[in-house]
């Protein structure tokens, strides 16, 4: 890991009418640093997520210490000037606090303007995990990020409840993807059994687990919320001395007890 990030602004969410320079970003969320001159080396890093403008890895010396910090920030456009979900999640300070099987990184400030979010957090270093090997201690830490989360979605006051609702996976702009609801892809299915004889019959075995899969979300409609990550990919997962940590909240949803 590297060094300790300094501590962020008082306010975790800050609001701009325009983009600004990466440097008036970073003195915004941490007010200490005032106009001390900053050194920043910038790389960009993958994504394939196609709402999000770029991820950037920076790394600087702070300036009261000396000591290096590094942190990623990461863009998301938005769209009719909603906020992203992955924003709003790390705008919910503590609801992860005290977790042992997971370590997440900490999230410095979330800058909104009309047009993206901005995300700073901790650079996360580590050996990506072989998945066989973590089975045991990632299904424990899905555990304790399910229980965590219900509790702190349960004692959120009423006002809070619009955010959370359109949040919901099972909110129907999640369940009318094709991605999320397999039976929107069976008339594709269909038609290609006709063109191809190897894919004949497909669609229709397929569509038996209709009534099957619509059971199961009616029951989970009305099970515990939580919130789940949706994304336990080897590339979000890092093992550093032998802790599990887990990164990019990108397909973050409010979700059931058991759904990850």
């Amino acid at each position: 890991m590297n060094a300790p990030s300094p501590s962020p602004a008082q306010r975790k969410t800050l609001y701009r009418w325009q983009r600004a320079p990466l440097e008036n970003h970073l003195r915004a969320l941490m007010p200490h640093w005032g106009e001390l001159p900053l050194a920043i080396t910038s790389q960009d890093l993958a994504s394939n997520a196609s709402f999000v403008n770029y991820v950037r890895h920076h790394r600087l010396l702070d300036p009261c210490t000396g000591q290096p910090v590094e942190l990623v920030e990461k863009s998301i456009r938005k769209l009719a000037f909603i906020s992203s979900q992955e924003a709003r999640f790390h705008r919910a300070e503590g609801m992860l606090a005290g977790s042992t099987h997971f370590r997440y990184p900490s999230c410095l400030g979330v800058i909104e303007t009309p047009f993206e979010s901005l995300i700073f957090t901790e650079f996360v270093r580590g050996k990506p995990p072989r998945m066989q090997a973590i089975a045991h201690q990632l299904a424990l830490g899905i555990a304790e990020l399910e229980s965590r989360s219900h509790e702190y979605l349960a004692a959120q006051p009423l006002g809070k409840a619009p955010l959370l609702w359109s949040m919901d996976f099972f909110r129907p702009w999640f369940l009318l993807r094709p991605r999320f609801n397999f039976a929107r892809c069976l008339p594709g299915l269909q038609q290609l059994g006709q063109e191809d004889a190897r894919f004949a019959g497909l669609a229709e075995r397929f569509s038996g687990f209709v009534p099957l899969v619509r059971h199961l979300a009616s029951q989970a409609r009305r099970s515990p919320r939580c919130i789940s990550h949706m994304d336990y990919l080897r590339k979000n997962l890092f093992i550093d001395k032998g802790q599990l940590h887990l990164i990019d909240w990108s397909e973050v949803k409010i979700g059931r007890v058991g759904f990850d």
